[in-house]
């Protein structure tokens, strides 16, 4: 009877349900929500429409580091998901390196597992589709901000939310995808803190620190100051509550903190290993004042051009919205206490984009390789949350001081106009102008309670000030984004297939061994390629490696380092097994393999395999920076027993110099001073005797060497210099070395090396070291098992980096490894045949991974007591 009568219920209620008018859905929070997030989508498009970008052209979005790093560290990611690889060790770039450091920079959203729904071929499109994501996720989560602010559900929450998404930092970095996870979180993290000092729930904000620090590690410290300024500005904000309270809030505020920073252990500890080792800044020994503020007020303009990699922070977040701050600051409906607070801090946040001192904290200690401002979206979300408070009481404001501040408003504009450097372009000036008279005269009616007659029907001014709203923020948007530029999706990825058909098919002959590319697109493509090379570029870059390749004679610079600059010695010590170049290619120590559709592949005959013997008095080997055919020379001279230089240096004569003057200064270095414009500085060499000639350069203000053989014309740039290989040059060849000088500059060096390679030297030391090495039988992302049999006791050398993460077991026995060179990696064995296993575990990854199982743990069981769950077990009972 009962199933009867519930059926009848059901039934009767299906027959009353209705559907929702339009209306009725416009008063759900949903719809506005789903309006914060399609508001940046449509302002996205509209620019990949105009910017022709696939599906809608040939173009692709990833400009800058984005094309040189993210999309082949995302390929690799993607690569690692679908073969079911490690995270943690990688083959593919820089001899082999901790992947779990890149993924705490780059990779540890867990939004880009959706990567893994793409196929290979489509890794330009999956890193699009994660910056769109994203900044519609940005645009949602500060409209829910807002909205918990005021309980309004409303399209103004929406405007200004996508001002937050669609902001300066947002339009100007949005190719920084592995940051956009703490614009999305940022301000979930403020509610979460507003919450845990307010209602004593601090939930939220341990879950949104704790996978922001973990999404990445480096926005998450800009993060962490700010959060620590805006307790006090809550607590300030708040009635008088007693020391006591306030030290509970603290102490509550410090292990939520604490536990955030717990959940994210397992990428911190080992992270922390890794970036001790890589290139650091100096502090600032004095004050500096990096521009005028008024140049800095002006970025907040319309149609102000984002930086990109110099210039001024990227502030820009609505002409109505910097407007309504002054409002903001004298109405008398918003605390007192409030106002003074965030006022404080969002000055002070715009006053340390400004000062060295301030921007190198800012920053984690560490003065930014380019791209200024990267806290700039705090201001900006601080500037957003003030205005939207501002709106909502405009018309609880006095006119006169409606019209004071319309009148202050102006002059300031009329001053930011009249100031001479670097002038804005008279239409980001005409815009603007226009948008401050248009918003302050729909602002005087919306405060007169009036409303405008458009062909016959009433608008509210606050309704035509939303439109214009809108069409500012899309049209910003649409505007940076043009002016981000793009890059060609075909010529990034043409060779893609061919690549890789070339790797496989050597992959199938070959245990281990190393490819590299004689000609890169951009600098991590042996990574893109999935290629055992010793090419890399990444913020969590070896600083010892760096310095090792620039020390053999390699392309490095900072944070990277590249194949250019080869020598067959290097070739052999690294292991360089296989080359595909573009071009024909000659080297004593090359020999064709195979000629492909666009590709050359070469085969290096005379590589070493991962490890080799060498003498013991290879440990005694240093580094020359700067010299990198005395480096060669010493190692040869140190690991093998032949005591002849592999190089001799030639002498170089005099250059001759257009446009400028010329000064010795000893050592093969010369300084210049440009008298004119297009000057030049020519080498001529002529040769006497048949010879396998190299030369090394560094020059500053001078970067682009082109050189000149039998016709033909190849361009270097470089100002910290690499080895460049002139070929044979027979008696009477003569080789044109120009170093254009930079018309931006008046002074400048240059350093000019030339050395003879001497072939019967390399066979020598090559056969001695090629004697004895490691046969690897079988390896994968971390681990190698191989044999070696040692002639004598002895150094075997690994051309692995040196990382304390590896373990090498000697007959299972483990077995003491030591920097070789500084970077690379040694271990002692005795004579005889030796089974060789090594296993990689970042060091930290475990006490990290115990860290963040502990803290999630807890993290669950507050919860627990929190729901009270226990308490219901407990009455069941």
């Amino acid at each position: 009877m009962k199933n009867k009568i519930s059926k009848k219920r059901h039934n009767s209620y299906s027959g009353q349900r209705r559907k929702r008018s339009f209306k009725e859905w416009t008063q759900q929070p949903h719809f506005y929500g789903a309006l914060a997030m399609l508001l940046p989508l449509t302002a996205i498009l509209i620019a990949y429409i105009a910017m022709g970008v696939f599906p809608f052209g040939d173009q692709a979005t990833m400009i800058i580091d984005s094309y040189h790093q993210y999309v082949p560290f995302f390929s690799e990611f993607h690569n690692k998901i679908w073969h079911g690889e490690s995270f943690l060790y990688s083959w593919h770039g820089s001899l082999g390196f901790n992947f779990i450091a890149v993924q705490a920079y780059y990779l540890a959203s867990p939004l880009n597992f959706l990567i893994a729904i793409f196929p290979a071929s489509m890794m330009i499109e999956a890193f699009e589709t994660l910056i769109i994501l994203k900044i519609c996720l940005s645009g949602w989560t500060a409209y829910r901000y807002l909205r918990r602010r005021t309980g309004r559900n409303d399209y103004s929450t929406v405007v200004f939310a996508a001002f937050y998404a669609l902001g300066g930092f947002s339009i100007a970095y949005n190719w920084n995808v592995m940051w956009l996870d703490s614009i999305v979180l940022f301000p979930l993290i403020l509610m979460g803190m507003e919450r845990l000092i307010n209602d004593k729930n601090g939930l939220l904000y341990a879950v949104t620190m704790g996978l922001a620090i973990f999404c990445n590690y480096y926005m998450a410290i800009m993060i962490c100051i700010f959060v620590v300024l805006y307790f006090f500005v809550i607590w300030f904000s708040r009635k008088r509550e007693g020391v006591g309270q306030f030290f509970k809030s603290g102490f509550h505020f410090a292990v939520c903190s604490v536990l955030a920073g717990g959940l994210a252990g397992i990428y911190l500890f080992p992270t922390y290993y890794t970036l001790i080792n890589s290139s650091q800044g100096s502090a600032p020994t004095s004050f500096k004042l990096y521009r005028n503020f008024l140049e800095i007020f002006r970025q907040q303009f319309a149609l102000v051009e984002p930086t990109e990699l110099t210039g001024a922070p990227n502030i820009y977040c609505g002409v109505l919205l910097v407007m309504l701050v002054v409002f903001y600051a004298v109405s008398k409906n918003i605390s007192l206490r409030e106002k003074i607070g965030r006022l404080l801090v969002t000055g002070f946040v715009l006053v340390s984009l400004n000062i060295n001192v301030l921007d190198y904290v800012w920053h984690g200690f560490h003065f930014p390789n380019n791209l200024p401002g990267r806290f700039s979206f705090i201001y900006i979300f601080m500037v957003v949350v003030m205005a939207y408070d501002a709106w909502q009481s405009l018309r609880l404001m006095n006119m006169k001081a409606f019209l004071g501040i319309f009148a202050a408003e102006a002059v300031l504009f009329g001053v930011c106009l009249w100031y001479p450097k670097d002038r804005l372009p008279l239409y980001s000036m005409i815009v603007t102008g226009i948008l401050m008279a248009l918003y302050m005269i729909l602002l005087v009616a919306y405060r007169r309670h009036s409303f405008l007659m458009i062909k016959g029907y009433k608008v509210l001014p606050q309704m035509l000030c939303l439109l214009i709203l809108t069409i500012e923020v899309a049209g910003n948007a649409v505007f940076g984004l043009c002016m981000n530029g793009t890059v060609n999706r075909t010529s990034y990825t043409e060779d893609r297939q061919e690549v890789s058909a070339i790797r496989n098919h050597y992959e199938a002959k070959d245990t281990f061994y190393r490819m590299e590319l004689a000609q890169i697109r951009g600098r991590d493509d042996v990574t893109w390629h999935h290629l055992n090379g010793m090419s890399f570029f990444s913020s969590t870059a070896d600083d010892r490696e760096e310095r090792l390749m620039g020390a053999l004679g390699f392309y490095n610079s900072g944070n990277k380092y590249s194949y250019k600059g080869a020598t067959p010695l290097t070739d052999a010590l690294l292991g360089i097994r296989y080359i595909i170049s573009n071009e024909e290619m000659w080297a004593s120590n090359l020999s064709l393999c195979e000629q492909t559709m666009n590709k050359y592949v070469y085969e290096n005959q005379q590589n070493l395999a991962l490890g080799y013997m060498v003498n013991p008095t290879l440990e005694q080997w240093k580094i020359v920076e700067g010299d990198p055919f005395v480096t060669q020379n010493d190692f040869v001279r140190l690991a093998t027993d032949t005591q002849e230089a592999l190089f001799t240096p030639m002498t170089v004569s005099e250059p001759e110099v257009t446009g400028g003057m010329l000064t010795s200064t000893g050592e093969d270095k010369y300084f210049y001073e440009r008298t004119a414009d297009n000057g030049t500085l020519t080498w001529q060499l002529t040769f006497t005797e048949q010879q396998d000639v190299y030369i090394y350069f560094e020059a500053s203000h001078c970067e682009k060497l082109k050189v000149t053989i039998d016709g033909e014309t190849e361009t270097y740039s470089d100002k910290r210099g690499h080895i460049v290989h002139l070929g044979q040059c027979d008696a009477g060849k003569v080789v044109t070395l120009d170093f254009p000088m930079d018309n931006e500059y008046d002074t400048g060096n240059v350093k000019l090396q030339m050395y003879a390679f001497n072939n019967n030297v390399f066979e020598s030391a090559y056969t001695q070291l090629a004697d004895a090495q490691l046969q690897v039988t079988d390896y994968d992302s971390t681990h190698v098992t191989g044999s070696i049999q040692a002639s004598q006791d002895g150094l075997m050398l690994l051309s692995v980096p040196y990382d304390e993460g590896w373990s090498v077991y000697v007959d299972g026995v483990k077995t003491e490894i030591s920097p070789v060179g500084e970077a690379l990696t040694g271990c002692w064995l005795t004579a005889g045949t030796h089974e060789i296993t090594m296993r990689y575990v970042p060091q930290g990854f475990v006490e990290g991974a115990v860290l963040s199982t502990v803290s999630l743990l807890i993290l669950v069981l507050g919860i627990a007591v929190k729901s009270g769950i226990f308490r219901k077990h407990h009455r069941k009972m």
